[in-house]
């Protein structure tokens, strides 16, 4: 920790950013340069930006390092950085905000650094904070950087969810990956149907039109970035095999003799498993989303 970070009433620190020209490097840079409170200093290094600082220099440099690297290649940079920073580490806290977990906060955890390893359960909002935003906080090694810890988690003013690294992995697979995986694949057969997007409006229902929504959400994105949260934890792999098993028991059911009595059930038991409360609550906020996608009337 600098010595402004030791004498300061609101702890201070030098900040790198590893990823600083993605897009949650950019707007780690916003949400430091509106809480000056918490850094002294801010620099990056980014293969994309060629005036950002040397990977050794700011080793030596940071006493708080954020990895923001593509989550292909994060645990691979956190393994170079390490290698460069050595004792120093052991004076650093490290940080990741990447959307898979355990295989990060290992890696920074052989460091020696202190270790905190973070995923925003959204995508970087225009302003420089995450209010109304979800923040798992996977707290691995903490003592000396605690209270400059407390101070940046308060500035996020996100809704901190603690978790366990495999923990995240495991409900992140059921939140994301598994809903990925299955846009996915409604948009490739769609693709491999031969029909336009413009000829399917022509008879789109309002469902249709919010699973398009989705769809378009997802390739809007960047493709690297989906690849991983399919495919870089084992438990991403199994949603996406228990989707497969899923999809193959519907096509057994709807090319059986007994399709009516096979679903029906199967439906109930759904509606069993969900409850009054929030399927009631699921299908107001699919009214509120359908009566968004509409224009505007003259």
């Amino acid at each position: 920790m600098s010595d402004q970070a030791e004498s300061s009433s609101c702890p201070q620190a030098r900040v790198a950013i590893i990823g600083s020209a993605g897009r949650y490097g950019r707007w780690l840079g916003g949400f430091f340069a509106a809480n000056p409170a918490l850094a002294a200093e801010v620099r990056g290094y980014d293969p994309a930006d060629t005036s950002s600082m040397a990977l050794a220099a700011l080793a030596h440099w940071a006493d708080v390092v954020v990895f923001s690297a593509p989550v292909a290649t994060t645990v691979e940079v956190i393994g170079r950085f390490a290698a460069l920073a050595r004792e120093r580490a052991e004076r650093q806290l490290w940080m990741d905000l990447t959307s898979i977990k355990a295989a990060p906060v290992a890696a920074m955890q052989a460091s020696g650094a202190e270790v905190l390893g973070l995923h925003p359960m959204c995508a970087p909002p225009a302003l420089p904070h995450l209010a109304g935003q979800r923040l798992v906080v996977c707290e691995e090694r903490l003592k000396v950087w605690r209270p400059w810890t407390t101070a940046f988690l308060t500035a996020t003013r996100a809704t901190l969810v603690p978790l366990d690294a495999r923990e995240h992995d495991r409900r992140a697979a059921q939140v994301q990956a598994l809903g990925h995986a299955a846009h996915l694949a409604q948009l490739t057969v769609l693709a491999r149907g031969g029909a336009s997007l413009d000829a399917l409006d022509a008879c789109a229902t309002p469902t249709f039109g919010l699973d398009l929504a989705m769809g378009m959400r997802l390739l809007s994105g960047d493709p690297g970035l989906y690849a991983g949260l399919l495919s870089l934890t084992e438990e991403s792999r199994a949603s996406v095999r228990a989707l497969r098993d899923a999809c193959a028991w519907l096509v057994d059911a709807v090319e059986s003799a007994t399709t009516y009595d096979a679903l029906v059930p199967h439906i109930v038991s759904l509606q069993q498993w969900a409850g009054t409360a929030r399927i009631t609550g699921g299908n107001a906020a699919y009214l509120r989303a359908v009566d968004g996608l509409r224009p505007p009337s003259d």
